[in-house]
Protein backbone atom coordinates (compact mmCIF):
# COMPACT_ATOMS: atom_id res chain seq x y z
CA UNK A 1 0.00 0.00 0.00
CA UNK A 2 2.83 2.60 0.64
CA UNK A 3 4.52 2.08 -2.46
CA UNK A 4 1.13 2.49 -4.13
CA UNK A 5 0.49 5.70 -2.42
CA UNK A 6 3.40 7.03 -3.14
CA UNK A 7 3.98 6.88 -6.55
CA UNK A 8 0.12 8.67 -6.98
CA UNK A 9 2.30 10.77 -5.26
CA UNK A 10 5.13 10.66 -8.07
CA UNK A 11 2.56 10.42 -11.19
CA UNK A 12 0.96 13.91 -9.60
CA UNK A 13 3.74 15.64 -9.68
CA UNK A 14 4.87 14.15 -13.11
CA UNK A 15 1.71 15.53 -14.22
CA UNK A 16 1.84 18.88 -12.55
CA UNK A 17 5.65 19.30 -13.93
CA UNK A 18 4.21 18.89 -17.29
CA UNK A 19 0.75 21.22 -16.72
CA UNK A 20 2.68 23.78 -14.93
CA UNK A 21 5.27 23.74 -18.16
CA UNK A 22 2.33 24.30 -20.35
CA UNK A 23 0.79 27.41 -18.41
CA UNK A 24 4.57 28.41 -18.81
CA UNK A 25 4.74 28.50 -22.44
CA UNK A 26 0.91 30.07 -22.78
CA UNK A 27 -1.37 27.33 -22.20
CA UNK A 28 -4.28 27.93 -20.23
CA UNK A 29 -7.27 26.90 -19.09
CA UNK A 30 -10.18 27.23 -16.43
CA UNK A 31 -12.12 24.10 -14.23
CA UNK A 32 -15.52 24.97 -12.96
CA UNK A 33 -18.07 23.03 -10.76
CA UNK A 34 -20.48 25.87 -9.55
CA UNK A 35 -22.05 22.81 -6.85
CA UNK A 36 -19.30 21.42 -5.52
CA UNK A 37 -18.86 23.78 -2.93
CA UNK A 38 -20.69 27.68 -2.04
CA UNK A 39 -19.71 31.05 -2.34
CA UNK A 40 -18.26 30.58 -5.68
CA UNK A 41 -17.81 26.97 -6.23
CA UNK A 42 -14.60 25.13 -7.26
CA UNK A 43 -12.61 27.30 -10.08
CA UNK A 44 -9.21 26.58 -10.88
CA UNK A 45 -7.43 28.33 -13.79
CA UNK A 46 -4.29 27.89 -15.31
CA UNK A 47 -1.73 30.64 -15.82
CA UNK A 48 2.12 31.65 -16.60
CA UNK A 49 2.28 32.50 -13.04
CA UNK A 50 0.55 29.39 -11.72
CA UNK A 51 2.18 27.40 -14.21
CA UNK A 52 5.18 28.17 -12.61
CA UNK A 53 5.03 27.18 -9.28
CA UNK A 54 2.98 24.36 -10.36
CA UNK A 55 5.86 23.24 -12.01
CA UNK A 56 8.25 23.40 -8.88
CA UNK A 57 5.77 21.58 -6.55
CA UNK A 58 5.81 18.82 -9.02
CA UNK A 59 9.37 18.97 -9.79
CA UNK A 60 9.86 18.34 -6.24
CA UNK A 61 7.06 16.21 -5.61
CA UNK A 62 8.47 13.52 -7.80
CA UNK A 63 11.89 12.87 -6.20
CA UNK A 64 10.39 13.22 -2.80
CA UNK A 65 8.19 10.58 -3.48
CA UNK A 66 10.36 7.78 -5.01
CA UNK A 67 12.54 8.67 -2.15
CA UNK A 68 9.28 8.01 0.32
CA UNK A 69 9.26 4.75 -1.13
CA UNK A 70 12.36 3.75 0.74
CA UNK A 71 12.01 5.68 3.86
CA UNK A 72 11.97 3.52 7.37
CA UNK A 73 8.70 2.43 8.42
CA UNK A 74 8.16 5.49 10.88
CA UNK A 75 8.43 7.83 8.39
CA UNK A 76 5.90 5.81 5.80
CA UNK A 77 3.05 5.68 7.96
CA UNK A 78 1.25 9.14 7.27
CA UNK A 79 1.06 8.28 3.79
CA UNK A 80 -2.38 9.38 3.20
CA UNK A 81 -1.97 12.43 4.45
CA UNK A 82 1.44 12.91 2.65
CA UNK A 83 -0.29 12.35 -0.71
CA UNK A 84 -3.36 15.07 0.36
CA UNK A 85 -0.41 17.10 1.03
CA UNK A 86 1.16 17.01 -2.57
CA UNK A 87 -2.67 17.04 -4.02
CA UNK A 88 -3.00 20.34 -2.38
CA UNK A 89 0.14 22.27 -2.64
CA UNK A 90 -0.33 21.68 -6.25
CA UNK A 91 -3.51 23.46 -6.58
CA UNK A 92 -3.13 26.31 -4.32
CA UNK A 93 -1.91 28.38 -7.51
CA UNK A 94 -4.80 27.06 -9.94
CA UNK A 95 -7.14 28.25 -7.36
CA UNK A 96 -9.55 30.85 -9.10
CA UNK A 97 -11.99 32.13 -6.59
CA UNK A 98 -11.70 32.72 -2.54
CA UNK A 99 -13.12 29.54 -1.51
CA UNK A 100 -11.32 27.36 -3.47
CA UNK A 101 -8.49 29.02 -2.27
CA UNK A 102 -8.87 28.71 1.23
CA UNK A 103 -9.95 25.01 0.90
CA UNK A 104 -6.55 23.98 -0.68
CA UNK A 105 -4.50 26.47 1.44
CA UNK A 106 -5.89 25.11 4.64
CA UNK A 107 -5.75 21.43 3.22
CA UNK A 108 -2.18 21.83 2.76
CA UNK A 109 -2.13 24.02 6.31
CA UNK A 110 -3.76 20.85 7.89
CA UNK A 111 -1.70 17.91 6.00
CA UNK A 112 1.74 19.23 6.95
CA UNK A 113 0.44 20.12 10.59
CA UNK A 114 0.09 16.25 11.13
CA UNK A 115 2.99 15.55 8.91
CA UNK A 116 5.22 17.79 11.35
CA UNK A 117 3.36 15.62 14.19
CA UNK A 118 4.38 12.13 12.62
CA UNK A 119 6.36 11.54 15.88
CA UNK A 120 3.52 12.24 18.44
CA UNK A 121 5.90 10.44 21.50
CA UNK A 122 8.12 13.21 20.97
CA UNK A 123 7.91 16.53 23.15
CA UNK A 124 9.37 18.49 20.28
CA UNK A 125 7.74 17.43 17.65
CA UNK A 126 4.42 17.96 19.65
CA UNK A 127 6.30 22.04 20.81
CA UNK A 128 6.76 21.80 17.15
CA UNK A 129 3.45 21.01 15.31
CA UNK A 130 1.63 23.31 17.80
CA UNK A 131 3.76 26.81 16.87
CA UNK A 132 3.43 26.00 13.13
CA UNK A 133 -0.41 25.31 14.10
CA UNK A 134 -0.59 28.76 15.78
CA UNK A 135 1.54 30.69 13.04
CA UNK A 136 -0.10 29.02 10.15
CA UNK A 137 -3.41 29.52 11.18
CA UNK A 138 -2.40 33.86 12.12
CA UNK A 139 -1.67 33.97 8.71
CA UNK A 140 -4.70 32.08 7.36
CA UNK A 141 -6.75 35.11 9.28
CA UNK A 142 -5.03 37.33 7.66
CA UNK A 143 -5.37 36.00 4.11
CA UNK A 144 -9.39 35.54 4.48
CA UNK A 145 -9.53 39.05 6.30
CA UNK A 146 -8.05 40.90 3.07
CA UNK A 147 -10.20 38.22 0.86
CA UNK A 148 -13.00 38.85 2.52
CA UNK A 149 -12.43 42.81 2.72
CA UNK A 150 -11.97 42.60 -1.32
CA UNK A 151 -14.81 40.29 -1.61
CA UNK A 152 -17.09 42.58 -0.42
CA UNK A 153 -15.22 45.97 -2.21
CA UNK A 154 -15.76 44.23 -5.16
CA UNK A 155 -18.75 42.14 -4.76
CA UNK A 156 -17.53 39.07 -6.01
CA UNK A 157 -15.32 36.07 -5.12
CA UNK A 158 -13.16 35.44 -7.87
CA UNK A 159 -9.67 36.84 -8.41
CA UNK A 160 -10.79 37.73 -11.98
CA UNK A 161 -13.12 40.25 -10.71
CA UNK A 162 -10.64 41.58 -8.19
CA UNK A 163 -8.02 42.21 -10.78
CA UNK A 164 -10.91 43.81 -13.14
CA UNK A 165 -11.91 46.15 -10.50
CA UNK A 166 -8.70 46.98 -8.44
CA UNK A 167 -7.93 50.33 -10.45
CA UNK A 168 -11.32 51.47 -9.05
CA UNK A 169 -10.48 50.94 -5.50
CA UNK A 170 -9.41 53.52 -3.13
CA UNK A 171 -5.54 54.09 -1.94
CA UNK A 172 -6.54 53.15 1.80
CA UNK A 173 -8.29 49.88 0.22
CA UNK A 174 -6.27 48.36 -1.77
CA UNK A 175 -2.96 49.50 0.86
CA UNK A 176 -5.49 47.40 3.72
CA UNK A 177 -5.73 44.73 1.59
CA UNK A 178 -1.99 44.33 0.70
CA UNK A 179 -0.93 44.55 4.60
CA UNK A 180 -3.25 41.67 5.08
CA UNK A 181 -2.46 39.77 2.52
CA UNK A 182 1.25 40.17 2.37
CA UNK A 183 1.29 39.59 6.29
CA UNK A 184 -0.72 36.16 5.77
CA UNK A 185 1.88 35.08 3.13
CA UNK A 186 5.11 35.82 4.31
CA UNK A 187 4.29 34.36 7.47
CA UNK A 188 3.94 30.67 4.83
CA UNK A 189 7.38 31.78 2.80
CA UNK A 190 9.40 32.16 6.51
CA UNK A 191 9.97 36.07 6.38
CA UNK A 192 11.43 37.71 9.83
CA UNK A 193 9.87 38.07 11.94
CA UNK A 194 7.14 34.94 11.11
CA UNK A 195 9.69 32.97 11.20
CA UNK A 196 9.76 31.37 14.06
CA UNK A 197 7.80 28.20 13.16
CA UNK A 198 10.25 26.95 10.38
CA UNK A 199 13.37 26.61 12.63
CA UNK A 200 10.98 24.02 14.69
CA UNK A 201 8.50 22.32 12.09
CA UNK A 202 11.11 21.52 9.25
CA UNK A 203 13.46 19.77 11.43
CA UNK A 204 10.74 17.86 12.81
CA UNK A 205 9.25 16.51 9.82
CA UNK A 206 9.95 13.46 8.13
CA UNK A 207 12.81 13.55 5.54
CA UNK A 208 10.76 13.97 2.24
CA UNK A 209 8.18 15.81 4.19
CA UNK A 210 10.81 18.24 5.29
CA UNK A 211 12.51 18.40 1.42
CA UNK A 212 8.79 19.52 0.04
CA UNK A 213 8.68 21.99 2.95
CA UNK A 214 11.56 23.61 2.18
CA UNK A 215 11.29 23.36 -1.09
CA UNK A 216 8.21 24.82 -2.23
CA UNK A 217 5.52 24.69 0.37
CA UNK A 218 7.30 28.20 1.49
CA UNK A 219 7.56 29.15 -2.20
CA UNK A 220 3.42 29.32 -2.05
CA UNK A 221 3.80 32.31 0.22
CA UNK A 222 6.26 34.09 -2.19
CA UNK A 223 3.62 33.07 -4.96
CA UNK A 224 1.16 34.51 -3.05
CA UNK A 225 3.19 38.13 -2.17
CA UNK A 226 3.43 38.14 -6.27
CA UNK A 227 0.06 37.48 -6.93
CA UNK A 228 -1.07 39.60 -4.67
CA UNK A 229 0.82 42.21 -5.91
CA UNK A 230 1.09 42.76 -9.54
CA UNK A 231 -2.35 40.63 -10.10
CA UNK A 232 -5.47 40.62 -7.51
CA UNK A 233 -4.54 44.36 -6.45
CA UNK A 234 -3.05 45.92 -9.88
CA UNK A 235 0.71 47.17 -9.91
CA UNK A 236 0.63 49.23 -6.40
CA UNK A 237 2.80 51.97 -5.31
CA UNK A 238 6.25 52.05 -5.00
CA UNK A 239 6.49 51.18 -1.12
CA UNK A 240 4.67 47.62 -1.10
CA UNK A 241 8.26 46.56 -3.65
CA UNK A 242 10.21 48.40 -0.78
CA UNK A 243 8.32 46.79 2.21
CA UNK A 244 8.85 43.47 0.30
CA UNK A 245 12.45 43.87 -0.75
CA UNK A 246 13.34 44.48 2.55
CA UNK A 247 11.68 41.63 4.47
CA UNK A 248 13.44 39.42 1.63
CA UNK A 249 16.77 40.94 2.41
CA UNK A 250 16.33 41.00 6.37
CA UNK A 251 15.46 37.45 5.80
CA UNK A 252 18.14 36.36 3.58
CA UNK A 253 20.98 37.73 5.89
CA UNK A 254 19.34 37.00 9.56
CA UNK A 255 16.88 34.60 8.85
Amino acid sequence: MDGLVYSLAALVGIAATALGGYGMVGGAGTVRLPWLVPLGGLELTLDPLGGFFLMLIGSAAVPASIYAMGAAPGERRDRFTYLAFVLSMCLVPLAANMMTFAITWELMSIASYFLVLHDRESKSSVYAGWVYAVMTHAGLACLLAGMLLLGAWTGSPRFEDWRAAAPALTGAARNGAFVLLALGFAGKAGVIPLHVWLPLAHPAAPSHVSALMSGVMIKLGVYGLVRVSLDWLGVGPPWWGVAILIAGAASAVIG
